[in-house]
């Protein structure tokens, strides 16, 4: 299930609709982390997974994207991102490198998101 980005802003770039039904790894560098449901990457290096339906994601390459986090039931009830919990969450800031798996596929609205299927490997610290 998807969700919109909440509090979406015009700094949050949008994916691409031809990346519907990617699923790989991205490795680029955090220009941004927008609180925990999510960041934007200037992606360097797209792997396209065997299962994607998209089998040349370079398109990707030398562009910003924006990276949200899967929401599910927290353990009050009440849906939260994934992020929340996750501890390398925290060291996130602008100008480190990670390497993130991720998915993409369109809302209800058609409107293309590239959703962290977990948490980003940092590779670099600045």
């Amino acid at each position: 299930m998807l969700f919109a980005v909440p509090g979406a802003r015009a700094d949050v770039p949008t994916t691409p609709p031809e990346m519907n039904g990617f699923m790989g790894k991205l490795t680029g560098t955090i220009k941004a982390v927008h609180g925990n449901v999510g960041f934007v990457m200037t992606v360097e290096k797209v792997f396209v997974a065997d299962e994607s339906t998209v089998k040349d994601a370079s398109i990707l390459v030398g562009t910003d994207v924006w990276l949200g986090c899967k929401w599910g039931k927290g353990d009050s009830g009440n849906y939260e991102p994934e992020s929340a919990s996750w501890e390398v969450w925290k060291s996130l800031k602008g100008d480190t490198k990670v390497k993130c798996v991720v998915i993409a596929d369109a809302d209800k609205n058609g409107k293309v998101l590239l959703r962290l299927a977990r948490q980003p490997k940092i590779l670099e610290a600045k």
